[in-house]
């Protein structure tokens, strides 16, 4: 598959902003203006930003990442889903298991594959990378079934399960893109200092605002979920 000549440059730029629309629906009030704009934007460009890292992946023949955007793209429907209140969303929500189980097998079959690659290596890495892939997908398709299955979640269940699944999603297309395609960046930005604070950034604010809202949801008042 060829790679189209601006591919990289969407690709970043989609990235960069990502990361600013997730630190505004983070930071900002819950359910507010700025939360929504924010949150729209980092959907619009992850979505963006996982279907260009898939391409990529593809056409370079990288099959591990080719299971991580896909992974990527799966945790930001799922996040979305959780918060939307619309039919798109509930198809989501409702098909989300079959979604993660064909990750899953995907995975496995990947660290079959490389296991019987003459060096037991595929793009330098050993089966054990496919099969870790596979077991977070198969940890994101038990969620998916108990959710898909909850008859109410409550309101705590439904915006965790969108906080912390639009965090992972960016965590992983973070990681691809600043350990694994930094080449696009200026040599003077290519070190361990700066390639990792953003993923540790995604890290913290996940976590935090997470946390916040499982066991401190009184003080992160939602005054209303995503259309």
């Amino acid at each position: 598959m060829p790679e189209p000549i601006l591919i990289k440059e969407f690709h970043f730029l989609a990235g960069c902003i990502s990361l600013v629309g997730l630190v505004i629906a983070f930071a900002a009030q819950k359910g507010s203006k700025l939360h929504i704009m924010g949150g729209k934007s980092f959907v619009v460009t992850m979505l963006i930003l996982t279907s260009s890292g898939l391409w990529m992946s593809i056409s370079r023949e990288v099959l591990f990442t080719v299971f991580l955007s896909l992974t990527s793209f799966h945790a930001l429907l799922t996040g979305w889903s959780a918060a939307a209140k619309n039919g798109i969303a509930r198809a989501v929500t409702k098909y989300s298991a079959g979604s993660s189980a064909l990750i899953t097998g995907g995975g496995i079959w990947g660290g079959q594959y490389t296991a019987n690659t003459p060096n037991g290596l595929l793009n330098g890495l050993p089966a054990g990378a496919f099969y870790f892939i596979a077991g977070i997908a198969a940890l994101l398709m038990l969620f998916d079934l108990i959710y898909a299955n909850t008859r109410s979640p409550s309101k705590v269940m439904r915006i965790t399960r969108h906080l912390w699944r639009m965090g992972f999603s960016s965590f992983l297309a973070t990681s691809i893109f600043f350990f694994g395609n930094n080449h696009v960046l200026p040599e003077a930005l290519r070190t361990p200092l700066v390639l990792s604070a953003p993923v540790i950034g995604v890290i913290v604010l996940t976590a935090f605002y997470t946390m916040r809202v499982l066991f401190f949801s009184f003080s992160t008042p939602y005054k209303h979920e995503t259309d």
